[in-house]
């Protein structure tokens, strides 16, 4: 096992980590406000870091023929194709900073509500 394949294995454990926790929210039956905040904070820095790696990887792609020798299965100029990818790798992260601003003012909103028990409520 590589160290990529390493790394790569760790996505999969916080994918399903994720849907565990995601899995449990939406099976809450009466969840609590601090769940509301303490997701707010998580899709913000989980968005965050996806950001930055998107930024990592631009790097990595911009230099990535520096050193080897590219072809393309499809005839494409190999170059054109890193170009490319590096574009998405842009967009993607301008989309992420943009879902990072909405979760932020999400997490921000969810500070200012104050929640009591309500004795008069039905309980099931």
């Amino acid at each position: 096992m590589t160290d990529a394949d390493t790394r790569l294995g760790l996505i999969g454990v916080v994918e399903t980590a994720v849907l565990a926790a995601v899995t449990a929210q939406r099976d809450t039956p009466d969840p609590s406000h601090e769940e509301f905040y303490a997701w707010g904070g998580a899709l913000t820095d989980t968005l965050r870091r996806f950001e930055y790696l998107c930024a990592v990887l631009d790097r990595q792609v911009g230099n990535y023929g520096n050193r080897r020798v590219l072809r393309d299965d499809d005839g494409i100029n190999p170059y054109g194709r890193l170009a490319e990818m590096r574009e998405l790798l842009k967009q993607l992260s301008a989309d992420l900073r943009a879902a990072g601003a909405t979760a932020d003012r999400y997490w921000s909103a969810s500070l200012h509500i104050v929640a009591e028990v309500d004795p008069q409520a039905d309980i099931d």
